[in-house]
């Protein structure tokens, strides 16, 4: 399946609207003398916001289609004008995408760092995660953060989500068993490509993870 599309997104690993900085971080654990549940989303540090020469090979990571390859940047036609397109391939969707190779920034980012695969397994096996009570102030927050692609904010859905099914008595509702599963799917690809773990053992590491702090 061939897509083409030339959209605007938010640009990925931007800060959001609260300031997260290194500086803030420091600001609030002197003042405190310890940090908070969310001072671990500041660890990683947001990326530089510079145009990507991305080339053939290269594993990305694609806001909604999750981790993906470089194919091929080439020179097509589309809409009467010939532009430089990059052809991305999701394997998991098996989707074959083609985004203008001046645009591919705001598309697709670098696969996070080692450093920070573990920084997540440690977020995801320390802290808890309350997410909205309301279900459909929970089910737009949510959907906006799987969109991110941010991991720090996939990681508040996964870890809030499992929080959630661990305590309540009934089954999640089907909103949020599949907002859950994306998120861990989505994690368990990226950090089992970074680990080199296969995404299936990697996402019940996930799940394993988010329990340790839920059974203490």
């Amino acid at each position: 399946m061939q897509v083409c599309y030339n959209i605007q997104v938010r640009r990925l690993f931007e800060p959001p609207p609260v300031q997260r900085t290194v500086e803030a971080l420091k600001t609030r654990t002197n003042k405190n003398n310890s940090n908070s549940k969310a001072d671990w989303l500041w660890f990683v540090a947001p990326r530089k916001e510079v145009i990507t020469l991305y080339k053939q090979g290269d594993t990305v990571s694609h806001a909604y289609h999750g981790i993906g390859t470089v194919k091929a940047i080439g020179e097509k036609e589309f809409l009467g004008e010939t532009n430089e397109f990059a052809t991305l391939y999701f394997p998991h969707e098996e989707l074959r995408l083609s985004i203008l190779k001046k645009d591919i920034d705001e598309h697709v980012r670098d696969i996070i760092t080692e450093a920070e695969a573990h920084e997540i397994i440690e977020y995801l096996s320390s802290y808890d995660e309350k997410l909205a009570k309301n279900w459909k102030r929970r089910n737009h927050n949510n959907k906006e953060r799987l969109t991110s692609g941010d991991p720090r904010e996939i990681c508040i859905v996964a870890k809030g989500l499992m929080e959630l099914k661990y305590r309540r008595k009934k089954p999640l509702s089907n909103s949020d068993r599949r907002q859950l599963q994306r998120a861990l799917r989505l994690l368990a690809e990226e950090l089992g490509r970074v680990l080199d773990e296969e995404a299936e053992i990697m996402e019940e590491k996930l799940r394993e993870a988010c329990l340790d702090s839920l059974a203490a």
